[in-house]
């Protein structure tokens, strides 16, 4: 290694790295990296761990390799973070929502943005998916991944809404753009009338509600 490196950035650190430690001006061993996000991670050593600013240096004690800092560790891991919170909520989506037949529902709901809030559209009919018509359609759902990640990933499905009678629901709002080219095309033909005439009324927004089924996670 170069022995004029003494300060390193956080994005050159490995695991392995003898330091001195930011605190207490101790040798340590770097045990772990975690990265939280853009701008924060966590290095551990044998004593404990804290929690550091991205862009804050770090005396190296030791020579060491520096060919082996992978630069990109930090949005390596922040992606990877990020690919499995995705996962976790598509998991929650497809095995989260009510399927038994007779309990499983779908409300479609057209809004239009008023300022910073997002309103109903009057005088227009919601679209509920019950029973055949919601097995046609949540089966369609399931086999179409871009679909799926529209509802879960663009449209931000929030698990922790609820109905105005306590009833609990998966809850994704998208734009009707998007609802148009991705979700639609897996509804009954039959509701094409209906989906243009929210947008005569202006509709900008679909909101797509799931019942959630009952358990204890």
């Amino acid at each position: 290694m170069n022995n004029k490196i003494k300060h390193l950035t956080a994005y050159q650190l490995v695991v392995g790295m003898k330091i001195r430690c930011p605190f207490n001006g101790d040798e340590i061993i770097i045990s772990d990296l975690i990265a939280h996000s853009e701008t924060s991670f966590s290095l551990l050593c044998k004593k404990g761990g804290a929690s550091f600013n991205i862009h804050d240096t770090f005396e190296l004690i030791e020579p060491f390799d520096l060919t082996k800092c992978n630069l990109n560790w930090i949005n390596d891991e922040i992606t990877e973070v990020n690919v499995q919170y995705d996962l976790d909520r598509t998991l929650d989506f497809i095995f989260g929502t009510e399927d038994h037949f007779d309990k499983a529902e779908i409300e479609i709901i057209p809004y239009v943005l008023n300022g910073i809030s997002y309103e109903l559209i009057e005088n227009t009919e919601t679209i509920i998916l019950t029973k055949d018509s919601f097995q046609s359609f949540f089966t369609a759902l399931k086999n179409k991944r871009e679909a799926v990640d529209m509802i879960v990933i663009m449209g931000e499905l929030q698990n922790h809404s609820q109905r105005l009678d306590g009833t609990p629901i998966l809850s994704s709002l998208i734009t009707l753009h998007d609802f148009s080219k991705t979700i639609q095309p897996l509804l009954n033909s039959n509701q094409t009338k209906t989906i243009d005439h929210w947008r005569d009324c202006g509709c900008q927004f679909i909101n797509i509600d799931f019942l959630q089924k009952s358990f204890k996670r």
